[in-house]
C-alpha cells in the first residue's frame, strides 16, 4: 500500500508490515504513558486490558 508520511514523503508497505507497525507503535505509546503514570505520587491505574476488565466487572458486581 502506498502512503504519505506526515512530513509529506512517500512510502509503501505491505499490509502485514503496516499491521505490525501499528501494533508496535501502540506499544511505544502505551509504555510511555505507563511510565508517566508511575512517576506521579498516586496509585497507578491498571493498564493491562484483562486486569482492567476484571476490575470493571468486579465493581459492577458481574463477577461471582
Amino acid at each position: 500500500m502506498d502512503f504519505a508520511f506526515v512530513d509529506g514523503g512517500r512510502g509503501s508497505m505491505r499490509r502485514g508490515d503496516m499491521l505490525l507497525h501499528i501494533v508496535n507503535h501502540k506499544n511505544y505509546h502505551r509504555g510511555f504513558v505507563a511510565d508517566m503514570l508511575y512517576q506521579i505520587p498516586a496509585p497507578p491505574p491498571a493498564t493491562d486490558l484483562p486486569v482492567y476488565l476484571r476490575d470493571a466487572h468486579d465493581e459492577a458486581g458481574l463477577l461471582g
